[in-house]
C-alpha cells in the first residue's frame, strides 16, 4: 500500500438510503414528502409529539452538524404547503424542503496552445507574475504528515494512473472481507470514498467534473505521467454526490449534507464543493446552520466556487459559496493576465479571493469521438446568410500557407492569398450535418478557433461569433455565451457541453454577427470534435483544459491541504486567514473579491512559517454563596474559577443549626459538594434548627404561625427543596413537611409512625402509612380508628 493510501479510521454515521420524489414548486425542485424542521431549544416533547402525530411526520435522521431533523410525511400533504403551516408554530426556529438541484460549475476552455498546467509553471507568454508561486513555494515547503481533502462532486476515474494512488480511504475496509462493515462505521467496502447517489462504494465518474477537480489538487507527483497536483502530499476523499444524467444528476439537501458528514467523521478537515444550486430558491436554513457548526464546532473548512454567471453574489447571492461563516471560501477564477475572468462571480462582501480558472489542464475521464472535423475537405457542412446579412463573402475552407494547416473561415482572401477582414453588417453562419448523440453520455463539444473579431467599448461597438444548436433544424439555441476580441495564433479551444441534448440529433452551427462601426480579420475554425464518456481505459489523452470556478476553487483547497501538511497543528481558522492575508494583490481585484488579490502558495507558505497559534484565554466564572436562613452557618469555596474546573464546596452550620440542602445553580444534600464551573454559578445553602427556638426572638416557638392540635408553621426556617413550601413542626411528633395549609393528600414523615399522608377531608385527619386505618390527632397524640372506636397509639 503507498503512503498516499493512508487515512485514519473514525466514527461515521449509518448512510440512509433514500428514494426521492421530485416535484415542482415556483420552479424550484425538491422531495415532495420530506422536510426539515428545527425546533426552539426550549421546545417540549409534548409541544414535538403533538406537532409529528397531527401532521403524520415519520423521523428519518438528525445531523450532527445542524439541529434540524428531516422528516417523512407520510399523507398526501406536500412539504411545500406544510413548510409554510410549520414555520407559524411558535416553538419552530425553522422548516425547510430538502431541495434537489446542485449541479457541477464548469464552462470548459481549452487552452492547448499553452504549455501544461500554466498556474504553476508559469510558462505563458513570460508572464510569471499570473502563477500561484507554486515552484517557488515548493522550495521552502517541507511536509510532515498526509492531507485529506474530500471531493464533494461527481466521483473519481479511480483507474485513471494519475488518481489511482492517490485516493484515500478506510484501512480497515482496504484489508477487510468483502461485501462487509469491517470497521463497524455502517458501510460496507468504503474502501476509498462512497457513492451517495447509488449508496454502494465505487464513486466512479460518469460525467469528467470530478476528476478533473481531484487532479488539480492531488494528480500523481512522482508516475512521469500527465500533471502533478498541487499538494503532493495529499490524498482525495471521493465522493459522489451526482451523475451525469438521469434524476441521479439532481444534488438534495440531504444527499450534500450526508457526503458533509463522512467527511467531517473520517477526519477530513478540506472539502472541496465546486457546484452550484440552480433552483431560483436557493437558500437552505438548514445548510446554513451546518456551514456555522462546521467552523464552531468541526475544525472544517468547505471551499466553494463562486459561480460562472458573471453575476455579483453580494447582490445575487449563490450557494453554497455565498452561505455565513468562516468555514466558507468563496472563490472566483482569474486569467492568464491576472484579471477576473469574464465568466467569473464577484463581490466584495461575499467572494473571499480569486484563483486561476482559465485553460486549467487536469486529469479527466475516458471518451469516446462522436464526430470529427478536420476541415480538409467539404464534410457536408453547408454556408447559409441570415436576413439582415449585408455580407459578399461565404464560409471556405483555408490553408494557412505557413504551416499548412487547413482551416474554415467566414471570410474570403486577397490575389496573394492573405486574408481578408470580414464586411460590415455580416450575419451568416456555418452549418453541420446532422451529428447522431442518441446513444452519447455527456456529449462535449471541443473546437479550436482563432478570432479576430473588433470592438469598442466606448463606442458599444462588438462583432460576436456565436455557438448555436438545434434538433429539428428550424429552432436553434444558444449553447454558451457569444465570444469576441482576439486570440493569438493558433487559436484556442472552446469546450461545451451537450448533455441536455444528449439522445438527440442535432445540428451545430457557427454564426458571425458584426456590426458597422469596425472590422477585423474575422473567425478560423478547425478541429471540430464532439465526445462523450466511456469506461474507463487509458490512452494518455484522458487530460484536458476546462474553465470555471469550479477548477479555481480546487487550487484553493490544494494550498489550504500543502499548508496543513506543512504545519498540522495550524487549525483551518489559521489556514483560512493565512490564505487571505497572503495573496497577491491585484488593482482590477480590489472591489471585486474581499482579499483584493489571487491565492499566493509562496506567501502563504511563508506566513505559515511565521505564524503563531493564538492560545486561547482561558474563560473564568465566579463562584458565589449565600445560607438561608440568615446568619445559620458558612459555605466554603467563593472565588473565580477557569470553565471546566470541577471544586469541591462544604456548607458548616451555626451552633443549633444543621446542614439542609442545596438550593440555586445546585441541588441534593450532599455535603461536601462536587460541581463544576461553566458559567457565574450561585448557590444558597439550606440550614434547619436542630431543636425549636423558645426564645422571644423573631426565630422564636412562639413567633411560628399555629395552625392548631399541636401544629405550627415556620415561615422564617425556609422551604422544603422540593415543594418550595414552608416547613412545619409537631411538638410530639417532630418535624415534618407539608404542601398547602389544608395538608390535603400529601406526605409527611414521623420518626415514630412513619410516612403519613392525608386524606381529601380537612385536616387534621390522615391516613396510616399501613393504608388499613385512619389516623387523627386532636391534641398531642394519634389516634387510630380500627373500624369499631378511636384508640390512642
Amino acid at each position: 500500500m503507498r503512503w498516499f493510501n493512508k487515512l485514519i479510521l473514525l466514527y461515521f454515521c449509518t448512510f440512509i438510503s433514500q428514494a426521492f420524489i421530485s416535484a415542482t414548486v415556483q420552479n424550484v425542485e425538491y422531495v415532495k414528502d420530506e422536510i426539515f424542521i428545527r425546533f426552539n431549544d426550549n421546545a417540549t416533547e409534548v409541544q414535538k409529539t403533538e406537532v409529528l402525530k397531527k401532521y403524520q411526520l415519520i423521523k428519518i435522521r438528525s445531523f450532527f452538524i445542524t439541529k434540524a431533523i428531516l422528516f417523512r410525511i407520510d399523507s398526501d400533504l406536500d412539504s411545500a404547503d406544510l413548510v409554510k403551516i410549520i414555520n407559524k408554530l411558535p416553538f419552530v426556529k425553522y422548516s425547510d424542503l430538502n431541495r434537489l438541484g446542485y449541479e457541477a460549475q464548469s464552462i470548459g476552455v481549452n487552452e492547448p496552445g499553452f504549455p501544461y498546467q500554466w498556474y504553476l509553471s508559469g510558462d505563458y507568454m513570460g508572464n510569471e507574475s499570473s502563477t500561484i508561486k507554486w515552484k517557488e513555494a515548493m522550495e521552502i515547503y517541507s511536509p510532515k504528515k498526509l492531507t485529506g481533502v474530500a471531493v464533494i462532486d461527481s466521483g473519481i476515474a479511480n483507474f485513471h494512473p494519475d488518481l489511482v494512488n492517490m485516493r484515500g480511504g478506510m484501512i480497515a475496509e482496504q484489508n477487510g472481507t468483502p461485501n462487509e462493515d469491517d470497521d463497524g462505521f455502517g458501510f460496507d467496502d468504503d474502501a476509498y470514498g462512497w457513492n451517495f447517489v447509488d449508496g454502494n462504494p465505487y464513486p466512479e465518474d460518469d460525467f469528467f467534473h470530478g476528476t478533473l477537480v481531484s487532479g488539480i489538487i492531488s494528480g500523481d507527483p512522482s508516475n512521469g505521467i500527465g500533471i502533478t497536483g498541487i499538494a503532493p502530499d495529499s490524498f482525495i476523499l471521493p465522493l459522489k454526490v451526482m451523475s451525469a444524467t438521469g434524476s441521479n444528476a439532481i444534488v438534495s439537501d440531504l444527499r450534500l449534507l450526508l457526503a458533509v458528514e463522512y467527511s467531517v467523521e473520517v477526519g477530513v478537515k478540506i472539502i472541496n464543493l465546486s457546484m452550484k444550486f440552480v433552483s431560483p430558491l436557493q437558500y437552505s436554513q438548514v445548510l446554513q446552520d451546518a456551514a456555522f457548526e462546521l467552523s464552531e464546532n468541526y475544525d472544517t473548512l468547505l471551499i466553494c466556487a463562486a459561480g460562472n454567471d458573471s453575476l455579483n453574489n453580494d447582490s445575487s447571492p449563490l450557494y453554497p459559496a455565498s452561505y455565513e461563516g468562516n468555514a466558507i471560501i468563496s472563490v472566483a477564477a482569474s486569467d492568464q493576465q491576472n484579471s477576473l475572468c469574464p465568466f467569473s462571480h464577484y463581490g466584495i462582501n461575499s467572494v473571499d479571493l480569486a484563483a486561476p480558472g482559465e485553460a486549467i489542464f487536469g486529469a479527466t475521464v475516458s471518451k469516446e469521438i462522436v464526430a470529427y472535423d478536420g476541415f480538409d475537405f467539404d464534410n457536408g457542412w453547408t454556408w447559409h446568410s441570415s436576413y439582415s446579412n449585408q455580407s459578399d463573402y461565404r464560409w471556405s475552407f483555408f490553408r494557412a500557407p505557413s504551416d499548412g494547416s487547413t482551416w474554415v473561415t467566414d471570410s474570403d482572401w486577397d490575389l496573394f492569398y492573405n486574408p481578408l477582414n470580414y464586411s460590415p453588417y455580416t450575419n451568416n453562419y456555418l452549418k453541420s450535418p446532422w451529428i447522431d448523440l442518441t446513444s452519447t453520455l455527456v456529449p462535449q463539444l471541443a473546437v479550436k478557433i482563432y478570432h479576430d473579431l473588433a470592438y469598442n467599448w466606448l463606442l458599444g461597438s462588438y462583432d460576436f461569433l456565436h455557438f448555436e444548436i438545434s434538433v429539428d433544424d428550424v429552432n436553434w439555441y444558444r449553447i454558451d455565451r457569444p465570444v469576441y476580441g482576439f486570440t493569438p495564433y493558433p487559436g484556442r479551444f472552446y469546450s461545451f457541453d451537450l448533455s441536455s441534448f444528449s439522445g438527440n440529433y442535432v445540428k451545430i452551427r457557427f454564426r458571425l454577427e458584426t456590426d458597422g462601426f469596425l472590422q477585423g480579420d474575422g473567425v478560423f475554425i478547425d478541429d471540430f470534435t464532439i465526445s462523450g464518456v466511456a469506461p474507463f481505459s487509458f490512452s494518455g489523452n484522458e487530460f484536458e483544459y476546462s474553465n470555471g470556478t469550479s477548477f479555481a476553487a480546487p487550487i484553493v483547497s490544494g494550498v489550504a491541504a500543502m499548508l496543513l501538511a506543512h504545519r498540522p497543528e495550524l487549525s483551518t481558522q489559521d489556514v483560512r486567514k493565512i490564505i487571505l492575508q497572503s495573496v497577491t494583490k491585484v488593482d482590477g481585484l480590489a472591489d471585486k473579491v474581499a482579499s483584493g488579490g489571487i491565492i499566493n502558495a509562496y506567501e502563504a507558505i511563508k506566513l505559515a512559517n511565521t505564524w503563531e497559534i493564538e492560545t486561547p484565554t482561558p474563560e473564568f466564572f465566579s463562584f458565589s454563596s449565600s445560607v438561608s436562613p440568615s446568619n445559620t452557618g458558612s459555605v466554603s469555596g467563593a472565588g473565580s474559577y477557569e470553565s471546566g474546573s470541577t471544586i469541591s464546596i462544604s456548607a458548616t452550620p451555626s451552633n443549633g443549626y444543621q446542614f439542609s440542602h442545596w438550593s440555586g445553580d445546585a441541588s441534593g444534600s450532599s455535603n461536601p459538594l462536587s460541581i463544576t464551573i461553566n458559567q457565574d454559578t450561585s448557590i444558597v445553602a439550606n440550614f434547619s434548627a436542630t431543636v425549636p427556638n423558645n426564645t422571644s426572638d423573631n426565630n422564636s416557638w412562639s413567633s411560628a404561625s399555629n395552625l392548631g392540635n399541636g401544629w405550627r408553621s415556620f415561615s422564617w426556617f425556609g422551604e422544603f427543596f422540593e415543594v418550595s413550601q414552608n416547613w412545619i413542626y409537631h411538638a410530639n411528633l417532630g418535624w415534618l413537611y407539608r404542601y398547602g395549609d389544608d395538608l390535603n393528600s400529601l406526605w409527611f414523615y414521623s420518626p415514630e409512625h412513619g410516612w403519613l399522608f392525608t386524606s381529601k377531608s380537612i385536616f387534621p385527619y390522615l391516613y396510616g402509612h399501613n393504608l388499613k386505618a385512619w389516623l387523627y390527632s386532636p391534641d398531642s397524640n394519634f389516634l387510630l380508628w380500627n373500624g369499631v372506636k378511636w384508640n390512642t397509639i
